[in-house]
């Protein structure tokens, strides 16, 4: 049935204007300036009155969302939800999803939802369903490896066809479920016509496909090759054994704990290595931490013991017994914090006959987002030749909380994310470390500095060597 004309459409859309972008394709590349931050973003085809959206907007206040919808009477009602509900990290705009890779760059999204989506029942109009292979490719070229689409649907016949066209597709089906609201998950935001189908008493099919590339491993847009996270963790895995074996047979993983990516990733990789029960977590907050949470979710989830240690007498303490005369500047504010934190989890660790995981990643260490016998220090480091991207692919891999994977990191001091600070996104680094391509020769620039500057935090302190 189709819609009513809504009346003075024209008028609401523009008083929805500062959330509702006219040319998308002027932002491709650069959707993360529109929010002004460098939280992940997912996109939802087909957005109608706006349910899902601003729901998981909502839930989600450190992801950015981007609703797409074709139609102006229903986008307008989606948009005046968002405004009412005053959301800061919520976009809608009017594009083709056929063209959705003129729109995105590789690797800007991080997931994709379906929702709904018209089942194009006649076999001739298959071309035209979003989860025909010639989308699916399409979506590919926006999506990392590891990166998902949710898909949900009242169409029986839809679903089946899905499956096999994701499956065919090269991309991994998990959390299948016939009958969504009588199933085991729990994330679920209700749409306007989930609602009217439950009313109906129709069950709600639903899948996660996981992006697994191309089979034939072609490279793509920006020349990344496919990023194998299956067979890298399995790597990882082995080589903490061998460390171990090599370094301290029957020792303890110790880990510290922040609750982002990095330190979720290496735990989880260091339980699947030795088995929960040799590691050791260390929560470390100062005083009263608003994020502390996201730290007892990754130790719960993993079953891992844990001690907590607050740090904020030791760091306080020394920052108080200060001369008067030397002034403390904004990066001995900055970089103390980590240096006791270190201290603290060796601590643990020689308490516990341990040996301490380095958490640090490629891409942070790219550009000296590490404090010197801070987080910059450890005994192993599983994750120091990843980039952000990869760690976030093998965190999923893990079945580690999305909340955790994606975490932003920031600088502890004013609450700015990495990429707030750096100017750039890390998909943009990840891309120049792996292939040397880069859009932007200031931001190219700005990396090299940073990059030369840094340096002596990756190598061994010089020593001076006397002829004798």
């Amino acid at each position: 049935m189709r819609m009513r004309k809504k009346k003075n459409c024209a008028e609401r859309m523009e008083r929805c204007s500062e959330i509702w972008i006219k040319n998308p394709q002027e932002y491709k590349g650069k959707w993360g300036e529109l929010f002004k931050n460098g939280n992940p973003i997912h996109i939802e085809i087909g957005c109608g009155k706006g349910n899902f959206v601003v729901g998981m907007a909502k839930k989600y206040p450190d992801i950015n969302f981007i609703a797409i919808e074709k139609v102006e009477d229903v986008i307008v009602m989606a948009m005046e939800k968002a405004v009412a509900a005053e959301l800061e990290n919520v976009l809608f705009t009017d594009m083709d999803a056929e063209r959705i890779e003129d729109f995105f760059e590789y690797g800007e999204i991080e997931r994709i939802y379906l929702n709904f989506s018209d089942p194009w029942k006649k076999n001739k109009q298959a071309k035209r369903r979003l989860t025909h292979k010639n989308f699916l490719d399409k979506y590919k070229k926006t999506l990392r490896y590891g990166d998902y689409i949710w898909f949900k649907t009242d169409n029986r016949k839809l679903f089946e066809f899905s499956l096999n066209s994701f499956a065919q597709e090269n991309f991994k089906l998990e959390n299948i479920t016939l009958d969504l609201h009588n199933s085991d998950f729990k994330d679920n935001v209700v749409t306007e016509y989930e609602q009217r189908f439950l009313d109906e008493g129709m069950p709600i099919y639903r899948l996660e496909a996981v992006n697994l590339g191309w089979e034939d491993n072609r490279k793509i847009k920006g020349g990344l090759k496919m990023f194998n996270a299956n067979k890298v963790k399995d790597e990882c895995v082995e080589w903490i054994r061998d460390f171990f074996d090599k370094n301290g047979k029957g020792c303890n993983a110790v880990v510290g704990i922040s609750g982002g990516k990095d330190s979720s990733v290496t735990a989880a990789l260091c339980a699947e290595a030795l088995g929960k029960e040799r590691v050791i977590g260390v929560l470390m907050p100062y005083g009263e931490q608003s994020d502390i949470d996201c730290s007892h979710l990754l130790v719960n989830h993993l079953g891992i013991k844990n001690y907590t240690i607050n740090v904020k007498d030791a760091i306080d303490g020394v920052l108080n017994q200060f001369p008067k005369d030397l002034e403390i500047n904004p990066q001995t504010r900055i970089n103390l914090p980590p240096r006791i934190r270190m201290a603290a989890v060796y601590a643990v660790s020689q308490s516990c006959n341990g040996r301490v995981a380095n958490t640090c990643n490629l891409s942070e260490d790219w550009v000296g987002y590490a404090t010197r016998y801070g987080d910059g220090a450890g005994d192993f480091s599983p994750l120091s030749m990843l980039t952000v991207t990869e760690v976030k692919a093998i965190g999923r891999i893990l079945g580690l909380p999305e909340e955790l994977v994606e975490k932003p990191p920031i600088d502890g001091l004013c609450g700015k994310t990495d990429e707030d600070n750096l100017g750039f996104t890390y998909a943009v680094l990840d891309r120049y470390i792996r292939t040397g391509e880069i859009d932007d020769e200031k931001t190219k620039a700005r990396i090299d500095e940073m990059h030369r500057n840094n340096l002596f935090k990756l190598q061994l302190m010089p020593h001076f060597e006397p002829e004798i």
